[in-house]
């Protein structure tokens, strides 16, 4: 390692979370209005994912399920990932019913605002994000929602 990477992990260490572009360029595939290195709403706690931002969430007319794109769903053997405003995950907003607060599929790292899910009812909710799932501090954040919660 060299002395400049050491400081960056030191630097990192501070709050837990490497953000968008700490370790390298991240390759994306944006829509037409994404700024790269942040996200649409500036959700940028964990490396961002090479695959497209693309997908949405559908939500049943309850909502009591969300599916993802990808398959994942809350009813059944799927859950998701609670997270704050900035995307950190956090297992101390599990349930939350804060607008600003997001959802995060553990399976693809879509990410979802809260506001958004909740006035999607029987509709779809656009991705605002989408995590590496490889890296690993999303990684280590994963398993640490899921060693609190489980």
């Amino acid at each position: 390692m060299t002395q400049h990477s050491d400081a960056q992990r030191e630097q990192a260490r501070g709050n837990g979370v490497a953000h968008a572009g700490q370790f390298g360029h991240q390759a994306h595939t944006p829509p037409a209005d994404f700024d790269p290195g942040t996200t649409t709403t500036g959700v940028h706690a964990y490396p961002l994912s090479s695959e497209p931002l693309d997908g949405e969430v559908t939500i049943s007319d309850d909502g009591e399920d969300q599916e993802c794109v990808c398959g994942n769903a809350a009813v059944g053997d799927g859950y998701w990932l609670d997270a704050d405003p900035d995307g950190k995950i956090d297992p101390d907003r599990q349930q939350s019913t804060e607008d600003a607060d997001h959802a995060v599929c553990p399976k693809c790292g879509r990410v979802y605002e809260n506001g958004a899910l909740f006035k999607a009812l029987g509709s779809s909710a656009p991705a605002v994000a989408r995590y590496d799932v490889a890296s690993p501090e999303f990684q280590t954040a994963r398993q640490a929602y899921e060693d609190e919660i489980f």
